[in-house]
């Protein structure tokens, strides 16, 4: 910030004392004004991340009666991480090191103890770590938190690890004996302003707030009562960042609305015999002319050329088909009774494919995904599952260490493996599992949790833990899965020898070391609803019975005049 201008005193000449002290503290009062709306404008403004939004991408065009989709995409989201590290080290917390490092750069961001040379601290030592704030754009949310402990009991002798968001809400915890090692991945949510939108239309105001990025998509009905003309909708729109008040967008957009589909034919036209009862009579209706028979309704037969000879009677029976405005939308094929689009698309095993776990190995991971539905809105409600059972994996996690003789040896833990759940990016579920135990090893510190069995896990991830997570479910989300051994590599003889490498070998024999596979890893039991309502087609072919009687008059000869001859 510049220096503040300072304010001169030519003003004060040929005032007195008096009148000179009482600008003096106006001026001093002025000054204290100032800087309070600086500082105020500062406090306003620090961190403030307002989401971009692009133009309107809904269509000029809309039938009466059915559901439009006013949609804004957001185009950028400059969120930014901030999050903290507080714990203590514990009675015996030269024993204990962690480190962070982020997924996306692959930098350590914080650390203790022997990790990126930092200090050992000390038995029963407080540390607070602030990471952030980062952009999200650059750094990602995801990151993994490894720690050791060279005696092997974690913390027995007290303290724990806790990761908290900039809300000061729990993400993870370790605390316990956790063993001589582990690592446990988390995600930060994102900080980024709301947005409220004020949209206008003939039907009045909505005020609408959005967060996390959320693109406007606000459904709407126009009203058109006439059949072979269309009207117009205007609708007005402005966003607004919430953290600074800055206008994101505003402006105009005008929709032609197309007639309502006619429910009757006699909305359109109707079909009377003539005098005689021989012949027909055709008026088009409401706010229909000639013109449009042919064009926006056809009749058939045609009632100019349906004739009847004198004594003829019965009844005809015209179709009446209404084919809309020539060049607009087809509201026939969506002017019926509408339901809420669904996605209930799942990932199958047969679609499970080889993939680098989200946190370190080289092709360890069966990677499932489904998405987007590429319609439908927002979610509403839904829900999948992800499913994971027979489990086979030949080559448990291997370690070396040395005995109190110094002699090399090779330690075989636990035969664990772990799956990680994305929605757009972010981390909403990451458990281990014991194998041959069947029981969760790690679970999330919060919904969702699955359960586990031998060579199992399976875990329901609803419609909630999706929201709880920051993430708006729509038509563009993408859900990924993936499922990988605790073990990246390792030796696979005691003290040395070749290096064992984690493998996911999907439908084939495990015939090399560090090969896995399981009978099931699938994606399932999707089934989301959203907002916007699929229409179903409207009975545009209407029929009209009239009953006929020709009695057509009797010829009478005229004499007229004889001339004389």
């Amino acid at each position: 910030m510049q220096p503040e201008k300072k304010l001169t005193n030519s003003y004060l000449i040929g005032t007195n004392r008096l009148t000179q002290l009482k600008l003096i503290k106006m001026k001093k009062v002025l000054t204290q004004i100032f800087s309070l709306v600086v500082l105020m404008a500062l406090a306003i403004n620090v961190n403030a991340q307002c989401p971009t939004y692009g133009a309107v991408s809904s269509s000029n065009e809309a039938c009466a009666g059915v559901e439009y989709y006013f949609e804004i995409p957001n185009t950028a989201c400059p969120s930014q991480v901030t999050w903290n590290v507080v714990g203590n080290s514990g009675s015996f917390g030269n024993e204990i090191s962690w480190q962070i490092t982020n997924l996306t750069t692959g930098l350590v961001v914080a650390s203790y103890g022997t990790f990126g040379g930092g200090s050992t601290g000390g038995n029963s030592f407080d540390f607070g770590v602030t990471v952030g704030p980062d952009p999200v754009g650059t750094v990602g949310t995801s990151y993994n938190l490894e720690y050791h402990d060279t005696y092997g009991d974690g913390f027995s002798g007290g303290g724990q690890i806790q990761i908290t968001d900039y809300l000061g809400n729990q993400i993870t915890l370790v605390d316990g004996n956790f063993g001589t090692s582990g690592n446990i991945g988390f995600a930060t949510p994102q900080e980024v302003s709301g947005v409220t939108a004020t949209i206008t239309t003939s039907a009045g105001v909505s005020v609408i707030p959005l967060t996390g990025c959320a693109p406007v998509f606000q459904p709407m009905t126009f009203a058109n009562a006439n059949f072979c003309s269309t009207t117009s909708e205007n609708i007005t729109y402005s966003l607004t960042c919430d953290d600074t008040g800055a206008s994101l967008a505003s402006g105009n957009h005008t929709v032609t609305v197309y007639p309502s589909v006619p429910t009757a034919a006699t909305d359109v036209v109707t079909i009377v015999p003539d005098a005689s009862g021989c012949a027909w009579v055709v008026t088009p209706q409401n706010d229909c002319i000639a013109a449009n028979i042919g064009s926006v309704f056809t009749i058939s037969p045609d009632p100019a050329t349906t004739t009847y000879t004198s004594g003829q009677s019965g009844s005809e029976t015209f179709t009446v088909t209404y084919n809309g405005i020539s060049g607009g939308p087809d509201c026939c094929a969506v002017g019926g009774p509408a339901v809420p689009f669904s996605f209930v698309t799942p990932a199958p095993t047969t679609s499970a494919v080889g993939s680098d776990s989200p946190f370190g190995g080289t092709l360890n991971a069966a990677y499932l995904t489904t998405g987007p539905a590429g319609e439908g809105g927002v979610a509403v409600s839904g829900s999948f599952d992800v499913v994971v059972s027979g489990f086979d994996y030949p080559e448990p996690n291997r370690a070396n260490t040395t005995d109190a003789g110094n002699v090399c040896q090779e330690v075989v833990t636990a035969n664990t493996f772990w799956v990680t759940i994305y929605v757009d990016g972010t981390l909403i579920a990451d458990e281990q599992v014991n194998a041959d135990l069947g029981t969760i090893t790690v679970p999330n510190p919060s919904a969702p949790n699955g359960t586990a069995s031998v060579g199992g896990y399976n875990i329901t991830v609803t419609f909630a833990d999706v929201q709880a997570a920051g993430v708006t479910f729509d038509e563009n989300s993408v859900i990924e899965a993936y499922v990988y051994p605790n073990s990246f590599s390792g030796p696979s003889q005691p003290c040395g020898g070749a290096t064992v490498v984690s493998t996911y070998s999907p439908g084939g024999a495990l015939a090399n070391p560090g090969e896995w596979d399981a009978v099931t890893t699938e994606i399932s039991t999707v089934d989301f609803v959203f907002t916007e309502l699929v229409p179903g087609p409207a009975d545009c072919t209407l029929d009209i019975t009239q009953a006929y009687n020709c009695t057509a008059p009797a010829c009478t000869p005229n004499a007229g005049t004889i001339a004389p001859e």
